[in-house]
């Protein structure tokens, strides 16, 4: 479980990032607290053009609950109800597009999965069933976009389910607006046991042009609004035995965050990188401090912010980058 948020203070000097270059700390510039006790949380926060903030919460990992907390202090929660099949939805990945629309990819009862999109109502979302082929398993989606036509893509890597010569092999597959299987393709197998675990902690961002970022292991995947491959942009770590885990994006700058695990499981260190998203170049690599704590949960033209829970209140930490 691990909630993480960012938020970047834009610079308009370039830095040059050696590999070896060492981190600089992040220091607390600001802070606010929330009218929010503290409460459990999924995955990856979110967050959009707003600052407002997204997590999937509830009590399992299943459950289609989510959090808002609003810019403006205010907070919603949103639910599913309007199940076509009583209730048995199960969580598989959200999404938050930049101007705040909620999007959840929800599985169903015979491996069926839908998109449900948020309106004006948090507890009936409009649904599209989205037409996968045969044999087809929810939970190895790992990650998820909007194109601007409409479209959903999709990207995995198959599992059990799936026949013995795809196992463990990436996939993505393309759904028209209506749900309709558009295009799927199959890559090379994931190379490794381990490697499908780390795809489920994929992420993906959009700027406010519509490209869209899709964090795919070591690489960043770069999209046109309409889902056409533009470049890919190689990730280096920090250290070795870091891995990549989240993705926010502000302009035309990424923030990638790594993080590197003892062999018990439990987060060691945390690194955040900054990527000039129009070429690739990583710029600078940064730590959090003391005052930060670990859990950053947005990337936006005001610096990073963290989440932090003190007597029980939520407490948002921004460190601008210097």
């Amino acid at each position: 479980m691990r909630v993480l948020f960012a938020a970047l203070l834009l610079l308009g000097t370039s830095y040059g990032a050696e590999r070896d270059q060492a981190p600089v700390t992040l220091v607390a510039t600001s802070s606010r607290s929330l009218d929010v006790t503290g409460f459990s949380s999924w995955g990856e926060a979110q967050c959009d053009l707003g600052g407002n903030l997204y997590f999937h919460t509830g009590l399992y990992l299943s459950d289609l609950i989510f959090l808002k907390l609003g810019s403006d202090d205010t907070h919603q929660l949103y639910t599913a109800s309007g199940s076509p099949d009583g209730g048995k939805e199960y969580f598989v990945a959200f999404r938050v597009s930049p101007d705040g629309k909620l999007l959840v990819l929800a599985g169903g009862k015979n491996d069926s999965i839908s998109l449900l999109a948020y309106s004006d109502d948090p507890t009936m979302p409009r649904r599209t069933k989205l037409d996968t082929p045969e044999l087809f398993d929810p939970p190895t989606v790992s990650n998820f976009v909007v194109l601007q036509n409409e479209h959903v893509r999709v990207y995995g890597v198959l599992g059990e389910k799936a026949p013995k010569r795809e196992q463990g092999h990436r996939y993505s597959m393309e759904f028209g607006p209506s749900g309709e299987l558009v295009r799927r393709t199959m890559d090379k197998a994931a190379g490794g046991s381990s490697a499908a675990d780390r795809y489920q902690d994929a992420s993906a961002a959009q700027s406010n042009d519509g490209t869209l970022y899709v964090l795919a292991e070591d690489k960043v995947l770069v999209l046109s609004p309409a889902g056409q491959l533009i470049r890919k942009i190689k990730l280096r770590l920090p250290e070795p035995g870091f891995e990549a885990h989240e993705l926010y994006v502000a302009g035309q700058r990424l923030v990638v965050g790594f993080d590197k695990k003892n062999p018990g499981g439990h987060t060691l260190t945390v690194r955040f990188v900054l990527i000039d998203g129009s070429n690739g170049e990583q710029l600078r690599l940064y730590q959090p401090g003391p005052e930060t704590g670990n859990s950053m949960v947005c990337f936006s033209n005001d610096g990073f912010t963290f989440f932090k829970v003190e007597n029980r209140h939520v407490k948002l930490v921004t460190a601008a980058a210097n």
